[in-house]
């Protein structure tokens, strides 16, 4: 497991989580609220338009994504502890677990594929080079 990914660690409760993807939420929808109102007022140029309307409609992903991550995390519990079922058989919630998963994996797959996802791909060895 990749230590610190998102600032997510071990001891990382699920709640702390659940806000960062809340927060994600929050400004996807007022980003993509500013971006409608811009087109409303702007909107003749046609393919300007068609290009933001396209990112508005992959931040609404990234915003839908997110919600569904923050619904999966919710209680104090921390990310990194191991569950497991006490003796009346309650263990954890097998539908916050998926809803945190499907969460990220929205908003991964929207960079990944509708993205470019080597972007940002560096070579270490050949900037040691240099």
């Amino acid at each position: 497991m990749i230590t610190g990914t998102l600032g997510i660690k071990a001891d990382t409760k699920k709640s702390e989580i659940g806000a960062y993807f809340t927060k994600i939420a929050e400004t996807m929808k007022e980003v993509r609220e500013k971006l409608g109102k811009i087109l409303e007022e702007n909107g003749k140029y046609e393919k300007v338009k068609g290009k933001v309307e396209e990112f508005i409609g992959k931040i609404g992903k990234i915003e839908e994504g997110a919600k569904k991550a923050a619904l999966g995390a919710n209680d104090d519990a921390v990310i990194g502890g191991v569950v497991k079922s006490d003796a009346a058989g309650n263990g954890p919630s097998a539908e916050s677990v998926k809803n945190l998963v499907e969460g990220i994996k929205e908003i991964v797959d929207l960079v990944v594929t509708e993205g470019n996802g080597q972007a940002d791909k560096t070579s270490p060895v050949d900037e040691d080079k240099k």
